[in-house]
């Protein structure tokens, strides 16, 4: 049996690979409603999207009530947004996709399935490169405050263009900043940049987005 946590119909594309499952539930977005099927159904595995509306950490959330009474059950986090995986296995979970991977290849998700089925940790080749990128040693930097501003911008799904439109500067000055602080953080990608400066407290949300 399979669970599902979402609030769009992305997940139900993928129902094609869970022919040989049972699918209990979709779409719940409360928690005790979550809870209460998995109490009942006993599921096999749990797939969470990361962003259940305007809360981009729903499925964290989710996450973490699921390993607090439901230890046994594994789960496989979904996500347009690699830089909450450290966040992610912290919490439990023993699988980390993107979505991008699912438009890809359907059977590297079967894949997964099964492996995580086995007890197995799974991860796409993108999100290990993050992990990779994250753990990685850096001298301790302070960054200034345009570039925190900066980051909090990519965290929240920006794209390059689209920061330069928020703070009103040129694209080419975004990824001038970018290339700075990708040498500060010892990072080649933005997800990396994400990623390090959030487990080491470099940038916070509140900061600058509200």
């Amino acid at each position: 049996m399979v669970i599902f946590f979402e609030d769009s119909d992305y997940f139900f594309q993928l129902e094609a690979v869970f022919q040989e499952y049972k699918i209990i539930a979709k779409g719940w977005r409360n928690y005790d409603q979550l809870s209460e099927h998995i109490r009942i159904y006993q599921p096999k595995l749990a797939l969470l999207d990361i962003e259940i509306g305007k809360n981009k950490e729903a499925g964290l959330e989710a996450l973490q009530l699921i390993k607090d009474r439901f230890p046994r059950l594994r789960t496989i986090v979904l996500s347009g947004y690699p830089e909450y995986v450290l966040r992610a296995f912290r919490i439990g979970a023993d699988g980390y996709l993107l979505k991008e991977d699912i438009a890809h290849s359907m059977e590297y998700i079967r894949e997964v399935i099964g492996e995580v089925k086995e007890g197995k940790i799974c991860m796409s080749n993108e999100v290990r490169r993050v992990i990779v990128e994250a753990l990685a040693p850096y001298e301790k930097v302070d960054l200034n405050t345009r570039e925190r501003q900066i980051l909090c911008l990519a965290a929240s799904d920006k794209s390059c263009p689209q920061i330069a439109q928020v703070l009103k500067l040129t694209p080419q000055t975004v990824e001038t900043y970018f290339k700075n602080i990708k040498g500060k953080l010892n990072c080649h990608t933005i997800q990396g940049l994400v990623a390090k400066a959030l487990r080491n407290n470099l940038i916070l949300m509140e900061e600058f987005i509200s």
